[in-house]
C-alpha cells in the first residue's frame, strides 16, 4: 500500500474509533456507494469475505439438501465448500484450455436435481456469460458467478456478468486486486434478491432491522475497519488494473517466441487478469519453478490438483464428463505475478528464465 493510501486509511480508522461504530456503519455505507458507482450496479452489499458471499448467494437462491450445482473443479476450494455447506452436491464439468468453463459439457451435467450453475472467473478471465445465460434459461437454472479473482471484469460485449447472472461475488482477500485482508462484495440481479441476501448476511435479519428473523441466517457482516482499508484503494483501482494489463502484455511478448512449447493465456479487453497463467510442458514444470526460486524471482503457487482429486471432494461430487484438462492444469501451470508488487525488470528476468530452461530442454539429448 502506498504511503498516501496508508495515511488515508489511518485517518479513517482514527475517525472511526472516535465513533465507536465498527460494524456496518458510515464507512461501510460509503464503500458500498463508491462500489455502486465504479461497478455501475445499484444492488450490492459488502460481506465479511468472498467465501461468505458465495454461501449467501447459494442460500438466497434457495439451494438446499439434495440439489445439484454445476461447477468446475480446478479452482480454490471455497466455491465447492459452500455448495456442500448447503447440503447440495457439486457436479463437475471440465474447463477449456484457457481456464474457462467448458460450456459444451453442460448438457451432460444437467439432471432433474440440478438447480443452478456456479461458474468461476479464474485468474480474472471472464466466461462467456451470454451463452451461459441462454443455457440457464433453457433449463430454468440460476447462475452464480464466483468473481473473487475478477472484480470488475466484463463480458465480450462489455457488460458486467451480473447482466446475465443472478448473483456475482467478489473478494478482497489479501491476494486479490483490492485487499482488505478479508472481505467481499455481492452484486444481486434485483433489489428483492439483494434484500434476501441481506437476511443471510446478518443472522436472518433484514438490513437495518434488528431482532426480526426471517431465515436461519449467518454472520457475514462487514466491518468498518475493512471499509477503511478498502476506500482509499478504490481511487487507484482503475490505474492498477491498467498496470496489470501492461504487465500481461509484456509477459506475452517475452514468452511468445517459446510457443508452442508454452501455452500462453488468451484474454479479451474486458478481462481483469489477477495473475499471468502460463502452461509449460509437464516435464519442465518443476525445473522452471526451481529456476525461478534459485534466482529469487516471485511466482504464485498454482493449485496442485483439481478438487475432485482430493478424497474429501471426490466422495461427494458428481463427475459426468472427462476432467482431463482440469487434472492437467496443476501439473503444467505456472502463475506469474501482476500488479504493483512486481516491476518491469523482474518480469524481464522471469522471461529470461523461461527462455533458458526451454532452450536447455530443447538441446538436451533426451529431447532431441
Amino acid at each position: 500500500m502506498s504511503r498516501q493510501r496508508t495515511h488515508q486509511t489511518l485517518q479513517l480508522i482514527e475517525t472511526l474509533l472516535d465513533t465507536q461504530k465498527l460494524t456496518r456503519g458510515k464507512l461501510v455505507a460509503q464503500a458500498e456507494a463508491k462500489l455502486t458507482t465504479l461497478l455501475e450496479h445499484p444492488y450490492l452489499a459488502l460481506t465479511s469475505s468472498g467465501t461468505g458471499g458465495i454461501h449467501v448467494a447459494l442460500l438466497a437462491l434457495g439451494t438446499q439438501h439434495g440439489d445439484e450445482v454445476i461447477t468446475t473443479s480446478y479452482t480454490f476450494s471455497s466455491s465447492v465448500n459452500m455448495i456442500l455447506q448447503t447440503g447440495a452436491r457439486p457436479v463437475f464439468v471440465d474447463m477449456t484450455s484457457d481456464f474457462r468453463m467448458d460450456l459444451s459439457q453442460l448438457e451432460k451435467a444437467v439432471s432433474p436435481r440440478t438447480k443452478g450453475i456456479l461458474v468461476t472467473d479464474l485468474f480474472g478471465l471472464v466466461n462467456d456469460y451470454n451463452r451461459l445465460h441462454h443455457f440457464a434459461q433453457k433449463h430454468r437454472l440460476w447462475v452464480v458467478v464466483d468473481a473473487c479473482q475478477a472484480l470488475g471484469g466484463k463480458t465480450t460485449d462489455g457488460k458486467l456478468p451480473i447482466s446475465y447472472a443472478d448473483i456475482v461475488v467478489s473478494s478482497f482477500f489479501e491476494t486479490k486486486h483490492i485487499s482488505t485482508g478479508e472481505g467481499g462484495v455481492i452484486l444481486a440481479k434485483t433489489p428483492e434478491l439483494l434484500q434476501r441476501a441481506h437476511t443471510y448476511i446478518s443472522h436472518g435479519q433484514p438490513r437495518g432491522i434488528q431482532y426480526q428473523y426471517e431465515v436461519a441466517g449467518m454472520n457475514y457482516r462487514p466491518t468498518d475497519l475493512q471499509a477503511a482499508v478498502l476506500l482509499p484503494q478504490l481511487t487507484s483501482w482503475a490505474k492498477e488494473n491498467s498496470l496489470r494489463e501492461e504487465q500481461f502484455k509484456l509477459y506475452q511478448a517475452l514468452l511468445a517466441p517459446l510457443q508452442p512449447q508454452l501455452i500462453l493465456p488468451t484474454v479479451t479487453p474486458h478481462d481483469v487478469p489477477a495473475v499471468y497463467p502460463v502452461q509449460v510442458p509437464q516435464h519442465l514444470h518443476a525445473q522452471i519453478l526451481a529456476a525461478l526460486t534459485a534466482q529469487q524471482l516471485p511466482y504464485k503457487p498454482q493449485y496442485p490438483k483439481a478438487l475432485h482429486e482430493y478424497p474429501v471432494y471426490a466422495s461427494q461430487a458428481v463427475k459426468p464428463t472427462s476432467l482431463s484438462r482440469s487434472e492437467a492444469f496443476g501439473k503444467r501451470t505456472v502463475l506469474l505475478l501482476l500488479g504493483p508488487s512486481i516491476d518491469t525488470q523482474t518480469i524481464q528476468r522471469i522471461g529470461d528464465v523461461f527462455t533458458q530452461v526451454t532452450a536447455q530442454a530443447s538441446n538436451s539429448p533426451e529431447t532431441s
